[in-house]
């Protein structure tokens, strides 16, 4: 029996009706994640983040990997009182631990795109972290939440984020009929 392979033929109009067809799939499936889900990962790669942080490593890529030291080691850290037991490295932003605590994540919601945006929930904390992206009273620069479109978080921490979210996502379309 003889057999005929037929394949579409290629034209610009057709692969323009096939990315349409997928970008709505991809549309439709991301506005099926659940935002339970996606807060869940979202506080999971805050944790990773603070981690790298209270081990005085810079999250973002591109960053020197060590948080830079004190301007003026003999003053500051060491001129602080006992009760916070500071030491002169790592250099780890956890004074007082109000700033770490207040970094999270939040799913929002945008024409029917969801992403997580990762922010610090005080208004005080998020001056403090300008502060440390800028270098503020001549201290070395020492940002955490890279710029959109600038900057990455390390490649230990976007590969956390693809991997969770291709199984969030493969979960969802298992479930789902596109």
């Amino acid at each position: 029996m003889a057999t005929i392979k037929i394949v579409a033929p290629k034209s610009k109009e057709i692969e323009r009706i096939v990315k349409d067809a997928v970008k709505r799939k991809r549309d439709i499936a991301l506005s099926l994640l659940p935002n339970t889900q996606l807060q869940n990962l979202g506080d999971q790669f805050v944790d990773r983040m603070k981690k790298n942080i209270e081990a005085g490593q810079s999250p973002i890529s591109g960053q020197p990997a060590r948080f830079p030291g004190y301007k003026n080691p003999d003053k500051y850290p060491k001129g602080l009182p006992k009760r916070f037991n500071k030491k002169p490295r790592p250099v780890n932003l956890t004074l007082t631990g109000a700033f770490l605590k207040a970094l999270i994540s939040r799913v929002i919601t945008r024409s029917n795109n969801k992403f997580l945006q990762i922010t610090f929930n005080s208004e005080e904390q998020g001056i403090k972290e300008v502060g440390h992206r800028d270098g503020a009273n001549g201290q070395p620069k020492r940002p955490i939440i890279p710029l959109a479109g600038r900057e990455d978080f390390i490649a230990p921490l976007r590969r956390f984020l693809e991997s969770t979210y291709k199984e969030i996502l493969r979960a969802v379309l298992a479930k789902t009929k596109l």
